[in-house]
């Protein structure tokens, strides 16, 4: 390396470029990145790329305040357009934090896939609407699909899309039938989708916990024992 310098710079420019991406300083970020056009497929030991320095470092971004504090959208955008590529653990943690601003940049690059979660994190109610339909002129309720429409509920229900949260679940119950029965005796269909707006998730739910593979009334049982926790609420955990 001490006799080509170029290698040196090569070989620290990721963690540069990472500076950079966080600290909003994108006139150096776009010069790093034609001095080096290779990094925009840059991989840290964890598969990680450089996109991932853009979205948040913080569990919880639904509100615009936060979203604009751990997110970087020009960033992010500045690596797109380099050819920067996105993997599913990028949208899925926008997901997860609720970040509705850089999953919306994401769309408007046309990197997301056109999947039934992701469609319901963005509150594309005519794409959900034909998709469902064509499952059910299918007339098929596999377990994937229960899967899948699971999801896409949570994810409706993450990003406040009330519409599109009831109209999943009854697909759900079309799939599941039992599910309908449990809410129906518990409350509402309209009330249970209000409770999973309302409790997004905790600390106490995140992780392993409440996973994608969790059906929609065992995430909803999950919440409502963290919320008796976060309240201190003992008679009704």
């Amino acid at each position: 390396l001490a006799e080509r310098p170029d290698l040196r710079v090569a070989s620290v420019a990721p963690d540069f470029m990472l500076r950079f991406a966080r600290d909003e300083d994108h006139e150096r970020l776009r010069t790093l990145l034609g001095d080096y056009p290779a990094l925009v497929s840059w991989r840290d030991e964890r598969g990680e790329t450089l996109i991932s320095s853009t979205t948040p470092y913080a569990l919880d971004c639904s509100d615009p305040e936060r979203e604009r504090i751990y997110t970087r959208p020009v960033a992010a955008e500045i690596l797109l357009d380099a050819g920067a590529t996105v993997g599913a653990s990028t949208w899925e943690q926008l997901i997860s934090a609720g970040a509705s601003g850089m999953l919306h940049l994401l769309a408007r690059k046309q990197v997301l896939p056109p999947t039934l979660p992701v469609l319901a994190a963005l509150g594309d109610e005519e794409a959900i609407r034909r998709r469902l339909g064509e499952s059910a002129e299918r007339n098929e309720a596999e377990a994937d699909e229960r899967i899948v429409v699971g999801r896409a509920l949570m994810n409706a229900c993450r990003f406040r899309h009330t519409a599109i949260a009831l109209r999943l679940l009854e697909r759900s119950i079309v799939l599941d039938p039992d599910l309908g029965g449990r809410i129906d005796r518990w409350q509402s269909r309209q009330a249970f989708v209000e409770f999973l707006i309302a409790h997004p998730g905790s600390h106490w739910s995140g992780g392993p916990t409440e996973g994608p593979e969790r059906t929609p009334w065992e995430a909803f049982v999950i919440r409502q024992l963290t919320s008796a926790l976060d309240s201190s609420d003992l008679p009704a955990f």
